[in-house]
């Protein structure tokens, strides 16, 4: 969703910290806001706009038509939730674990929150009328709590979605080591393994200028995700660079699931953290683990 917060924020001289104490959140939750990661709810949308002291309509422009098409109860709508979920809001504020069951024997779990499990819904029902003339591997791309994961739906057996609680934002703030500890590699599952292959890599960086350049730029792992989810590496191999300098080619028809971690794709989630610690207690930068064998 395109929004503000970060901007306004840092007109009024508030930390990620001094925001998120305001809002009654984490201060992870606006790393990941601000990163464009997560949805962000419409209570919370409210409480940020508040904090900064400004009109909803400033800091969040996407949202503004939406609110005066649906004004009141309408707002709960079906029509009023799937606009929403397309301008980045989350109504609902829920977390779901999905399950995939693969025709290689693995189940992995995921959390999403509940406009990733709309859209993956609609993809499901819907198979024929958006893959139906597609030649190439039918992949879905979504978006977890710790990991950017690409699913290849032909070799998809069952997914069912559980409730967990109410509520996107972790409860409290994660520390820098915690946040690369908990989702250290890029797992790769490819047909006839059980077990995942494990990677580590360099997160993706883009330079300025390449940022105010009119064609998307994209890291590399970002381009491997772009490259699947839109189909364009046909049946041949995607690649990347890992942590060793060494390439790592990827037949594209026999993935069946890869995950890569948030941060190796957000960077700027970890320097959030990591400048908000050395305010405290300097640590020192945690190195990027190596290839597992």
């Amino acid at each position: 969703m395109d929004h503000f917060i970060k901007q306004f924020r840092q007109e009024k001289k508030l930390s990620q910290r001094d925001l998120a104490k305001l809002t009654g959140t984490s201060q992870q939750q606006i790393q990941r806001l601000e990163a464009g990661i997560s949805p962000i709810r419409l209570d919370l949308a409210v409480r940020i706009s508040n904090a900064l002291d400004l009109p909803m309509e400033k800091v969040f422009p996407a949202l503004s038509p939406v609110l005066r098409k649906f004004p009141g109860r309408k707002l709960a709508s079906e029509k009023a939730l799937e606009e929403l979920s397309g301008v980045g809001i989350e109504v609902e504020g829920v977390i779901w674990t999905a399950e995939f069951g693969l025709r290689n024997g693995v189940a992995k779990q995921f959390t999403l929150p509940s406009a990733e499990k709309r859209r993956l819904e609609e993809f499901l029902r819907n198979w024929d009328y958006h893959f139906g003339d597609q030649t190439g591997m039918p992949f879905f791309w979504f978006d977890s709590d710790r990991y950017s994961i690409c699913v290849n739906l032909s070799q998809l057996v069952y997914s069912r979605f559980m409730f967990d609680s109410p509520g996107l934002e972790a409860s409290e703030a994660e520390s820098y080591e915690e946040v690369c500890d908990r989702a250290p590699y890029i797992e790769v599952w490819m047909n006839g393994q059980r077990e995942s292959l494990k990677f580590s890599a360099e997160p993706d960086e883009i330079s300025d200028l390449e940022k105010e350049e009119e064609e998307p730029q994209y890291g590399q792992l970002e381009e491997l995700l772009v490259q699947l989810d839109g189909n364009t590496a046909d049946d041949g191999f995607v690649s990347f660079m890992d942590n060793d300098g060494e390439g790592v080619y990827l037949r594209v028809g026999d993935i069946t699931m890869i995950a890569v971690p948030q941060w190796l794709l957000k960077p700027e989630l970890l320097d959030g953290l990591e400048k908000s610690e050395q305010e405290e207690s300097s640590p020192q930068k945690p190195s990027t683990p190596s290839l597992v064998q």
